[in-house]
């Protein structure tokens, strides 16, 4: 099964500034940032208010921070991962690559439970 420790490599992928996961309560669960909270707020009002908009399940969201990079948000069962790209990074990239991670946790959780 995916664990937190799973989750805090994406720190790993080059072009990942800082991330934060975090419950659909708001229980930030892992995150690799100096302010969680905050960041935990954005992530949850934003993640939530994707899933209102869109009824099937958003596969990610993407805004601009100028020339400070961009922040993604992707839904992962019950919890939103929040991750902020460093700048000058290729978003399309970077989306893709953090699309293969997550399935690839995915993956890793569905291996565990067949093998149990």
């Amino acid at each position: 099964m995916a664990t937190l420790s799973d989750f805090a490599r994406i720190v790993e992928i080059k072009g990942v500034a800082h991330y934060v996961l975090v419950k659909n309560d708001g229980t930030i669960a892992s995150h690799n940032t100096e302010q969680p909270e905050s960041l935990a707020k954005m992530v949850l009002a934003c993640g939530l208010n994707c899933d209102e908009i869109e009824k099937a399940r958003f596969t990610y969201f993407v805004f601009s921070l100028g020339n400070r990079g961009n922040y993604c948000i992707f839904p992962v069962g019950n919890y939103y991962l929040g991750v902020l790209l460093q700048a000058g990074i290729d978003v399309d990239l970077m989306v893709n690559t953090i699309i293969e991670f997550i399935q690839g946790l995915s993956r890793k959780r569905h291996a565990c439970l067949k093998s149990d």
